[in-house]
């Protein structure tokens, strides 16, 4: 069986794949410019309790994006740049039944500069991800890459729940959330690797603060830490939000690869301490296989199931159930996937909303 890497955030988490796999121009000084990216098309077909309607969506598990890297290396030390825009059409966060088509989602993922020493620890500042960015999403198997993880909301998060006979004003979005942090313009400090783990924290905009600790992530570098037959990745944090009615958020994930069978479980949990109210949490779990059949790549397999309480509105209760497989051809950097997924919410309306179901094959190219 073989090892995945990780997914991509809505995210930043195959970084190191990215660059390592892009096209890259290095001048006589030594600095070098990577190009790279990833397009991820969709096929949904959804069922919401009225109408079964199919929509063509950019798949936002993991959205499509370019990106540019610069890095200058003086010694031990290396000075880097990275501009990464997300250019995603027809979102599939975004993408209604009142609305199967919207407006492309342009936006700056990363406009950041970076200094690393292996000694000292690492500095970025500019817009990326804050020390609580993917610590609710660390995951070790294939599927997590172009469909299947925590946000289990991001595929359909635009899509209305109803009654049967007429729409709701909450959406899947609105119910589902993995609590995990987000980028912003910040300062952000990672520590030097102490054994298997790292420290990281941030300050940025609006005075939003994070800190936290991951265990076998290596700036960025999700490959894990092996011990014996197993390969472990975790993290945790704890930040701000720009929400006054939130003391602070939480968030923490793992993962645990059995290297030998391909055999893995995720789990992951996230929320928000309020001033006054219940508190909305969110509890997520996956058991993932990855093997390989044939000489095209790995193939994966996973069952999710999540639930969130107090999300949509206090009282809410949420749940969803997932089924997906991903075929890699390693050649091409092309993941080809299929997921079938379930949607619940009681939110104490009368009459009670229907579940959702939703059908995704797509496929994922990465450059």
């Amino acid at each position: 069986p073989a090892a995945s890497t990780p997914a991509t955030d809505e995210d930043d988490r195959t970084e190191a794949q990215m660059v390592a796999e892009g096209f890259t121009w290095v001048d006589n000084s030594g600095r070098s410019l990577t190009l790279s990216g990833q397009i991820n098309p969709a096929f949904n077909v959804v069922d919401d309790g009225i109408s079964t309607d199919v929509f063509i969506v950019d798949n936002d598990t993991s959205g499509t994006r370019f990106r540019l890297d610069v890095d200058a290396p003086l010694g031990a030390t290396t000075f880097g740049a990275t501009l990464e825009v997300g250019a995603s059409p027809n979102n599939s966060y975004d993408v209604s039944q009142l609305s199967s088509q919207t407006d492309a989602d342009f936006n700056v993922r990363r406009a950041e500069v970076t200094f690393r020493n292996d000694r000292y620890g690492r500095l970025q500042l500019g817009k990326g991800s804050s020390a609580a960015d993917d610590t609710a999403e660390y995951d070790l198997s294939l599927v997590a890459g172009p469909i299947m993880y925590a946000g289990v909301a991001d595929i359909a998060g635009g899509i209305l729940f109803t009654d049967g006979a007429d729409y709701s004003d909450t959406t899947v979005g609105d119910a589902f959330f993995d609590f995990d942090g987000d980028r912003l313009g910040r300062i952000r400090y990672d520590s030097p690797m102490f054994g298997p783990f790292q420290g990281s924290a941030s300050y940025g905009q609006d005075d939003q603060w994070a800190a936290a600790v991951t265990l076998g992530g290596d700036y960025g570098d999700w490959s894990g830490w092996t011990v014996g037959d197993f390969t472990l990745l975790a993290a945790a944090s704890v930040y701000n939000t720009e929400d006054d009615n939130v003391d602070y958020a939480y968030a923490a994930s793992g993962s645990f690869l059995h290297d030998p069978t391909g055999l893995s479980l995720t789990l992951s949990t996230g929320g928000y301490k309020l001033d006054e109210g219940d508190d909305p949490s969110n509890f997520y779990a996956k058991v993932s296989w990855d093997t390989a059949f044939w000489l095209l790549g790995p193939t994966g397999f996973g069952f999710d199931y999540t639930k969130g309480d107090n999300i949509s509105s206090e009282g809410a209760e949420g749940a969803s159930f997932g089924l997906a497989a991903v075929q890699r051809i390693d050649r091409y950097g092309i993941d080809l996937y299929g997921q079938l997924r379930w949607y619940e919410l009681d939110d104490g309306a009368d009459p009670g909303l229907k579940n959702i179901t939703v059908g995704t094959f797509g496929t994922k190219f990465t450059f």
